[in-house]
């Protein structure tokens, strides 16, 4: 009986533990409980308003990825800047840094001359990385916004001196050659450079650099103009109102590149350098004088329309493949591009000279190749320009076992296998100790 009773109570905690579970699983209306909502952790959370903060959420259950907004004062959805964007971890959580720069400043002062200032920069935080989906302007309503958090100014002017570029020249042909000196770049590490399109004032025209890493916040970097300069200079004259410039603009490096034709984010300096041509020059050119002769002969060369001020290579090409037979030059062109040097071909060029001649389908002159190019060469298939000597030697001496070399062209080897010595030592010994053997065998017998 007693045993009787005491099942009743045990069955009557296990209906009671079971309603309490029901009750903690299901919502009021008797649906699954809520997902947890987003969360936004700013750390500092208050600060200078050009300072670096680290943005960390949870919460974010089913969104592939965020982007980030800071939002115009007095207003609960204007975009005044775009900040960053990041993706979002299967589990809902995120982190990412944020560097607020001249924008956040602006908004900061902004918002302390209202009326109501409220001491704070609201960010705004909506769904990224939907195809098609472009990234707001200034001034843009921003669309279904999932969180927001408050970061407290605690400055409205920015602390550290502004990023400044200069451009060396500052003017000159559209596809030229220019120095970019930059002060003042702190807290990155790099920069790249792109061409801005006329008449925006974040889009590509395409990107001049990989990038150059700054030190101690400066950097100095030689940049070639390349096509995508001289159509900016075409397009910026067939406007309404012609500026007469470009507009080179410099980026992080960690952000990835942008796209012709696509949005530049976090641009952190602008310089202007004003074309003086909308088309590009002629490309490099070389002449030789005399321009055919003995394998071995020398020569001068006139080298035109080449970079100003550059470096530039002089080599025989590897008449059997891509690179550099041998360097025969090393110049650096005057500030019209030109330059002028005298060069003996010598083993270079008769070696080359030498492999044309021994191909069984060729017949007729022999050529041997100069090629002209940057120093150090960007590349072995990439040079500026290149030029055809004509070698009047048709019968070459044996080509040496090896031939001095600063290129990445063949050198001709001896045909002797390395490994062919060491046989003949070994089957040597082997001779010497079957006649040791034979001798003692001889020896013991008598």
């Amino acid at each position: 009986m007693m045993l009787l009773s005491h099942g009743r109570y045990v069955l009557l905690g296990m209906v009671a533990a079971l309603a309490w579970a029901a009750g903690g699983l299901l919502a009021p209306g008797g649906g699954a409980a809520a997902q947890p909502q987003p969360t936004i952790v700013l750390s500092p959370s208050s600060g200078p308003c050009d300072g670096m903060v680290k943005v960390m959420g949870s919460g974010f259950l089913g969104q592939p990825g965020l982007r980030f907004y800071l939002v115009q004062p007095g207003t609960a959805d204007i975009s005044a800047d775009f900040l960053n964007s990041t993706y979002v971890k299967g589990d809902g959580t995120f982190s990412q840094f944020v560097w607020l720069d001249r924008r956040s400043c602006d908004a900061a002062a902004l918002d302390s001359r209202s009326e109501q200032p409220t001491g704070h920069l609201t960010f705004a935080f909506t769904a990224a990385f939907t195809a098609g989906e472009p990234t707001l302007q200034p001034g843009d309503r921003i669309p279904s916004i999932i969180a927001v958090a408050q970061y407290a100014y605690t400055t409205t002017t920015t602390l550290k001196p502004q990023p400044t570029m200069t451009i060396t020249p500052s003017s000159g042909p559209c596809d030229g050659s220019v120095e970019i000196t930059g002060t003042n770049f702190f807290d990155q590490p790099g920069v790249r450079f792109y061409v801005l399109q006329p008449g925006t004032e974040d889009i590509s025209m395409g990107l001049l650099n990989s990038g150059v890493r700054t030190q101690n916040g400066n950097f100095s970097q030689s940049v070639w103009l390349h096509e995508w300069s001289c159509e900016a200079a075409a397009l910026d004259s067939q406007l309404e109102h012609p500026t007469g410039h470009l507009l080179i603009a410099a980026s992080f490096t960690f952000k990835p590149d942008a796209e012709v034709g696509g949005r530049i984010s976090n641009i952190v300096a602008v310089t202007e350098y004003a074309y003086t041509t909308t088309v590009a020059q002629p490309g490099p050119t070389l002449v030789l004088s005399p321009s055919s002769g003995p394998c071995d002969a020398t020569v001068e060369i006139a080298g035109h329309d080449f970079p100003p001020n550059t470096a530039i290579q002089v080599s025989v090409a590897n008449p059997r493949g891509s690179g550099r037979f041998g360097e025969l030059a090393s110049v650096v062109t005057d500030p019209s591009g030109r330059f002028h040097t005298t060069v003996t071909l010598g083993a270079f060029g008769c070696n080359a000279a030498s492999l044309v001649a021994q191909q069984p389908a060729h017949s007729g002159p022999i050529p041997v190749w100069l090629i002209a190019d940057l120093v150090p060469p960007p590349g072995p298939d990439e040079i500026l320009t290149q030029i055809t000597y004509i070698s009047t030697t048709t019968t070459f001496p044996a080509m040496p076992r090896s031939l001095p070399s600063t290129g990445t062209g063949p050198t001709a080897r001896s045909t002797t296998p390395t490994w062919l010595p060491w046989v003949v030592a070994l089957a040597g010994m082997g001779l010497l100790l079957l006649a040791g053997s034979l001798y003692r065998s001889r020896r013991a017998r008598s």
